[in-house]
């Protein structure tokens, strides 16, 4: 049996990203993969090229995740990132 356990809050999960950032990677992963995807498949449709890029997107994410100031905005943020790294 599959057990879920429920992603934490944004604040909970910069702390986490701050105090042990390898660790907190598959939480951030969760927290962005819908989001990433989501944005990924309406800038670039159906490119043969966009899991290569959805890479590159989460290494943009990983790197500036710990840095985020306001974690009620979280969600925006990774947003704007994907689109950034999208274009």
């Amino acid at each position: 049996m599959l057990i879920h356990t429920p992603l934490p809050d944004a604040a909970e999960l910069l702390e986490r990203v701050r105090a042990d950032p390898v660790r907190a990677a598959p939480l951030v992963y969760e927290r962005f993969a819908p989001i990433v995807m989501r944005v990924a498949r309406r800038m670039l449709g159906a490119d043969p090229e966009r899991d290569d890029v959805v890479q590159q997107v989460f290494s943009c994410i990983f790197r500036r995740v710990a840095h985020v100031r306001e974690p009620e905005k979280i969600d925006s943020w990774g947003r704007v990132v994907a689109a950034n790294a999208l274009y």
